[in-house]
């Protein structure tokens, strides 16, 4: 199977479809290509949740169980899941959070997946939110069940560390910055959350390539 990783989209929904349709994954029309054996998911920051972008986020979210397979839950959508862990310029909008609650009710939201050892998650898991004795499948399996136990205020999930603003030293899953918090793991991870181009840091690679500006497109990537 093929899985393709689309990095923050923030609403930009024509960003969007020129990438899906650069790697051939859309048509002309906007109708799903790939078949069964492809599997497309976003990375998190799928949709921007702030004022001006309430058309755009929810023609992205729009997308999951049709065109994008599933979904990782990244920052700017966690604060509809726990208005405590939220952002600054976070816009509450009722067609957004009746969206997301249905989505997760049909379990197209995760916190994280796991591809081989690779763990994906939208900001990524620092080591020092790691026991180094842990395989990446224990780690990958505490994390599915605080989320589905909705243990949202988990230091994983909630932990907010200085360079975004917060009072810990490194942030969790939806927070850490990969250029001035993340520590990579001995297992190699896939993240976004942090805007500037792809890049990596030892076995870690960040996907998020600042899609928010409308002439910039998400990346994608390909796994086989």
């Amino acid at each position: 199977m093929k899985i393709y990783i689309i990095s923050d989209c923030h609403g930009n929904i024509d960003g969007l479809f020129r990438a899906l349709e650069k790697k051939k994954l859309v048509d002309s029309s906007g109708n799903r290509i790939v078949g069964t054996d492809h599997f497309i998911v976003s990375i998190g920051d799928l949709a921007n949740c702030v004022d001006d972008s309430v058309s755009g986020d929810i023609e992205c979210l729009n997308l999951v169980g049709s065109i994008i397979d599933s979904m990782i839950c990244g920052n700017h959508e966690i604060p509809y899941l726990d208005i405590s862990n939220s952002f600054a310029g976070f816009s509450w909008n009722l067609d957004i959070n009746d969206k997301i609650q249905t989505l997760m009710s049909e379990d197209f939201i995760g916190a994280a997946f796991l591809v081989g050892n690779t763990l994906i998650s939208h900001a990524g898991l620092s080591v020092q939110f790691s026991n180094l004795e842990q395989t990446p499948e224990k780690i990958f399996n505490t994390i599915e069940d605080h989320w589905k136990a909705k243990n949202y205020n988990h230091s994983w999930f909630s932990s907010v560390g200085y360079a975004r603003g917060g009072r810990h030293p490194i942030g969790g899953l939806f927070w850490c910055d990969f250029d001035n918090e993340f520590m990579p793991t001995l297992f190699p991870q896939i993240v976004g959350h942090t805007p500037k181009y792809v890049r990596m840091k030892d076995n870690a690679l960040c996907i998020d390539v600042g899609a928010k500006d409308q002439d910039t497109e998400p990346f994608i990537l390909e796994l086989v």
